[in-house]
């Protein structure tokens, strides 16, 4: 057993053989801390590039917790010793304007548009179980600016309201493919895999995927595979409630 803590709260889980990354999506809602909150194993603060391959053992001992404002202080304390030493630096004039050079671009870092070179449809009938097949979802395009920075990607169910009247379950496996249609690594663990794959489901409407970048390209979201249980047939089916609708939102890590 892994003994999980933050703040006044501790878990005991079975969490051997799994990662810190694993860990951290597993208690991040239950414990109430964010993804900006640092993982401590067993005394050692565990960095958070190296949390997908830092594996748990039996009786380890994790803790989540706040990172102090460092920054914050270290200027605090600059502003302090100017304050004191004022009169060493108080000559010169009281006014002065500088410049650095900034361009802008006609693009924004990524865009994000609807893919739908691969379209799949299925038909839901009632008590049904079926499957989805795969489907291309999303483009995401840092070509066009360059942007060569690490993105993070969240893609949600955006009408769980009208899909839960149809289905019992629905569980969508999505992947991330670069521009040569490989893999891309977005569970951090430095391989880019069959584990490689983001669950959404109607009790977890919304998923992460994070990822480095090497070169900008054109990245594809892809709906690998999905299955379903309906809901015993009523009139409040209509013939676009079973369809689900999705949102993709790209921001910089």
């Amino acid at each position: 057993m892994v003994q999980v803590e933050y703040k006044k709260e501790a878990r005991e889980a079975e969490l051997t053989g799994r990662t810190v990354a694993e860990a951290r999506r597993l208690f991040e809602d239950e414990l109430g801390f964010t993804k900006k909150t640092a993982a401590v194993l067993n005394g050692v603060r565990v960095s958070v590039h190296r949390e997908g391959s830092t594996v748990l053992h039996d009786d380890d001992n994790l803790v989540f917790r706040a990172i102090g404002h460092r920054v914050a202080f270290l200027i605090s304390a600059l502003l302090l010793a100017l304050a004191v030493t004022g009169g060493v630096f108080a000559s010169g004039f009281i006014s002065g304007t500088a410049a650095i050079n900034a361009t802008s671009s006609n693009y924004n870092f990524a865009e994000v548009s609807a893919n739908t070179s691969v379209v799949n449809t299925w038909t839901v009938l009632g008590g049904l179980k079926g499957s989805t097949g795969n489907a291309t979802l999303f483009d995401v395009d840092t070509a066009s600016s360059g942007y060569t920075g690490d993105l993070l990607l969240t893609i949600s169910l955006a009408n769980i309201d009208e899909l839960s009247p149809i289905y019992r379950s629905l569980s969508l496996s999505l992947e991330l493919r670069d521009a040569g249609g490989n893999l891309v690594d977005i569970n951090e663990d430095g391989n880019a895999d069959s584990g490689d794959f983001a669950l959404l489901t109607l009790n977890n409407g919304s998923v992460t995927m994070p990822f480095e970048q090497t070169t900008p390209q054109v990245y594809t979201v892809w709906l690998r595979s999905g299955s379903f249980i309906a809901q015993i047939h009523s009139s409040s089916w209509s013939s676009g409630s079973a369809t689900p609708q999705f949102f993709c939102e790209v921001s910089q890590r």
